[in-house]
């Protein structure tokens, strides 16, 4: 007879606890075979979604989430946006543009690169906000073709032995160099900040370079 009492309150428990997950839970609508700056980009988003107490869920199926808390991410030309009507379209390269009609959110790049760059512009705003925003409106690509960083491969003394720039780049010399999960961190930083180029500084080795007698000024 206990067990018949508690029967109507497990399940009114049950109830609840069923509608909080399913108003807490995302899902993330993509194309199928993504490319790796696209799929970077989804477990971007996804990772912020979670931080904020979301269940994220994927599916390649748009019918399955045209009624819940969905983000559509894709290329402007993917079959995922065609016959939707009023979303402006970003031409420029690495440009994207971010839009919410109603419970879902599209995000939509010109290429590979916009996509990954819209996806990092939601994840930064729901961070920033502690959830996922509403009323979106975004339009949005970098103003330079070239961004990026330069690394000087150079040391500030002579080795022994050796002239100005003469020095091998093996572990000894350069452990960070050799250093994958550095590099990781480094790359990471590199897109948070939407750059797109790295460049590697070695001086010229002058003293090792080899004189030939019919080339004096090689």
């Amino acid at each position: 007879m206990r067990w018949i009492r508690l029967f109507p309150a497990v399940c009114l428990w049950l109830i609840f606890v069923s509608g909080c997950s399913h108003q807490n839970a995302v899902y993330i609508v993509t194309g199928e075979d993504l490319s790796p700056r696209i799929e970077y980009g989804k477990a971007r988003l996804a990772e912020s979604l979670r931080e904020q107490g979301y269940a994220v869920r994927f599916t390649v199926d748009p019918d399955s989430a045209a009624s819940r808390n969905a983000i559509f991410i894709g290329l402007h030309s993917d079959s995922l946006f065609r016959g939707l009507t009023g979303m402006a379209k970003n031409t420029h390269k690495e440009g994207y543009n971010i839009e919410q009609q109603g419970m879902l959110t599209f995000i939509a790049g010109q290429d590979e690169s916009g996509v990954l760059y819209g996806c990092l512009d939601l994840a930064d705003r729901i961070k920033a906000g502690k959830k996922l925003p509403a009323d979106l409106q975004v339009s949005d690509q970098p103003e330079m073709v070239l961004r990026g960083t330069c690394i000087g491969l150079q040391k500030t003394d002579y080795l022994p032995g050796r002239q100005v720039y003469e020095y091998p780049y093996t572990p000894e010399n350069f452990p960070w160099f050799y250093d994958k999960e550095l590099w990781i961190k480094y790359l990471d930083m590199m897109v948070d900040n939407r750059l797109n180029s790295l460049y590697l500084w070695n001086g010229h080795p002058f003293a090792s370079l080899v004189r030939v007698p019919d080339y004096p000024y090689a």
